[in-house]
């Protein structure tokens, strides 16, 4: 057996993740009755649309109580209400590359350097033919990162706000991704350059004008491959000074307090290192796409659809929304964060302030499996790579240091635990292992697994078989003859939880629910693919909805969820996480006394859920993230 951590508890609570393999679940003794939980108005994590069907909007940028953006390739800008209304073009006279906010105006950057007032009246050059992609009004100055023009790539300058000529800072400085203007320095984020993939056919060219204007290519070179860097240096010029080498593309920049934030678009989400010197650390893991910061805190959007806060006091990080994809920029108001979602073509403001859905854990591969042991959560992190192992990780439910617990590999593993033991059902090999070990079982479907004390339990096809945990003849626990229900339009796999000598299995190919002891088995209802325990029985999802088992008091009809893929009950409401409601994902919450549903986080779907000690945790695999968020 592989050493590992012992797991907290005697028991596992009940929670079953709808993508994974279930967790054990024991007969609880009747909760104490309790209010139903305090949720604030209206959801936790809620998106407001500002405008619809733009044409792939980025460059967010706040000014005054308008908000701005650019759509399309040709670089229009267009400006709404930033408490809704319709949005409008803006007359630039030119094609924008960048914005930033000035007082009443916009700076924009296109074939040169403009301020434009949103109220209607002239424009002005601030500087000709100059190109950029990153802009920043501090002071008497407009910083940018140069692109083209009268300042070649790779220069960081400034131009009054007033307008005059140019003034070159530092040249060299690279992708200039992201700028900040702190304390007297200008500080930077220069991507870097990737090395092409072997074997990638890549053009790379310099190029110059002939005198009739046509192009003439000069040297077929690639620039050499480089990491990305966090720089900075006086407003004045001077020396430059670097902060933080070796990094994955950053995108952004921020200063908040002793220390420099940027985002890591390749690699960690969002990072931070000491503004006097130190080693790098990782806020939030993920993928980084866009950055912004004010004086409560440095917010990063994830490549994956989260955006996280983490406060200006700490490290802790904070969801402030699930629901976005291929953010482009970010911009900050008092109360909100304004989101680019370039691929679903809107602009959206998502509610700042206290937030109690907070940042566990993130993977290093995909999450799939999610058990609980007492007050610790324990999941999988599978990278589905031949080379590489995948990992069964333990972690506490207030968070801290994941810790590994087992080792293996697996194309389509699926998780269960007690407090003793890890095992793993291998669906493609057929194979049940417990602790990392040699596989006790061989030759079987394999389609999920339970351990509960000596014995370990598992789906194999239509039936629900048992094994002593160090090996042994397998025993048939239920099977009955032409069981089956057809193909399940749900989750991929049956759920099974064992403890305390009870064993609860449902889900496609198996019958229905079916409930297991020594004294026997029997089916208590059919066609069921998800359940969890409540006080007087189960909550089954199935064909015919949300349902009561016994009674079939239907809580929520096929329509009204059409697709439940994870359930769990915290003591007075049930919970669902929903892939295709007809309002869009979303985790919903059920109440048991034929209450309303409420939808309390939109883009929520695919993933599992588990209580742990009035709290719910979310593993939700499009968002690489396993989330908290406290009832």
């Amino acid at each position: 057996m592989i050493a590992r951590p012992l797991l907290v508890g005697a028991v596992l609570a009940l929670s079953f993740a709808a993508c994974g393999p279930a967790p054990v679940v024991p007969a609880p003794p009747a909760p104490p009755a309790r209010a139903a939980p305090a949720l604030p108005p209206g959801p936790p994590i809620a998106a407001r649309t500002i405008a619809a069907d733009e044409d792939e909007p980025r460059g967010a940028v706040v000014v005054g109580d308008r908000v701005a953006w650019i759509v399309g390739d040709g670089g229009r800008v267009r400006v709404a209400p930033l408490a809704g209304g319709p949005a409008a073009d803006l007359a630039i006279g030119e094609y924008a590359g960048a914005l930033a906010a000035d007082g009443d105006a916009l700076i924009v950057a296109g074939f040169g350097l403009r301020r434009v007032p949103l109220d209607g009246t002239a424009s002005r050059e601030l500087a000709p033919a100059i190109g950029a992609d990153v802009l920043l009004v501090d002071g008497d100055h407009v910083y940018l990162g140069a692109t083209w023009g009268d300042l070649p790539d790779g220069v960081i300058a400034r131009v009054p706000r007033a307008g005059g000529e140019p003034e070159v800072l530092v040249e060299g400085a690279g992708l200039v991704r992201g700028l900040a203007v702190v304390d007297g320095h200008v500080y930077w984020a220069d991507q870097g350059i990737d090395a092409p993939p072997p074997n990638a056919d890549v053009t790379c060219g310099r190029w110059n004008e002939r005198g009739d204007g046509e192009p003439v290519e000069l040297e077929r070179v690639c620039d050499a491959p480089r990491a990305g860097s966090i720089w900075r240096v006086a407003v004045t010029g001077g020396a430059v000074e670097l902060l933080a080498g070796g990094q994955h593309g950053p995108v952004g920049v921020a200063v908040r307090g002793d220390h420099v934030y940027w985002s890591a678009s390749d690699g960690e989400a969002l990072m931070r290192a000491p503004r006097a010197g130190g080693k790098p650390e990782v806020v939030v893991r993920g993928q980084g796409a866009a950055l912004a910061a004010d004086a409560a805190g440095v917010v990063v959007a994830t490549a994956r659809g989260l955006v996280v806060e983490a406060p200006a006091s700490g490290k802790a990080a904070r969801v402030r929304g699930v629901d976005v994809q291929d953010v482009a920029e970010l911009a900050l108001t008092a109360d909100e964060v304004v989101v680019t979602d370039r691929a679903r073509g809107r602009v959206v403001a998502l509610r700042r302030g206290p937030a109690r859905l907070t940042v566990l854990a993130t993977p290093q591969g995909a999450f799939d499996g999610l058990v609980v042991a007492g007050d610790r959560l324990v999941y999988l992190d599978a990278h589905r790579d031949a080379d590489r192992d995948d990992r069964v990780l333990s972690i506490g439910a207030r968070g801290g240091l994941a810790e590994v617990v087992v080792r293996a590999r697996g194309d389509d593993l699926r998780l269960g635990a007690d407090a003793a033991h890890v095992v793993l059902a291998d669906a493609t090999a057929g194979t049940i292992s417990v602790d990392g070990e040699a596989p006790i079982v061989r030759d079987s479907e394999a389609l999920g697994a339970a351990v509960d004390g000596d014995t370990v339990y598992y789906v194999d096809g239509v039936r629900v078989m048992a094994v002593p945990v160090g090996g042994g003849t397998p025993r048939v626990v239920f099977e009955e003859e032409g069981s089956g229900w057809g193909t399940s339009g749900g989750p991929p796999r049956p759920q099974i939880t064992a403890a305390d000598g009870v064993v609860l299995a449902a889900g496609f190919p198996l019958p229905g629910l079916i409930r297991a002891t020594s004294d026997g088995a029997e089916l208590l209802a059919r066609d069921v693919e998800l359940f969890t325990r409540v006080d007087d029985g189960f909550v089954v999802w199935g064909a015919a909805g949300l349902t009561t088992v016994p009674g079939g008091r239907v809580l929520a009809p096929p329509d009204a969820l059409t697709d439940v893929r994870a359930l769990a009950f915290d003591g007075h409401d049930v919970w669902a996480l929903v892939y295709a409601a007809p309002d869009g994902d979303a985790l919903i919450r059920v109440p048991l006394d034929g209450g309303p549903l409420e939808h309390v986080i939109p883009g929520a779907s695919w993933g599992e859920l588990a209580i742990v000690d009035g709290a719910l945790f979310l593993l939700l695999p499009d968002q690489d993230a396993l989330l908290r968020l406290q009832l």
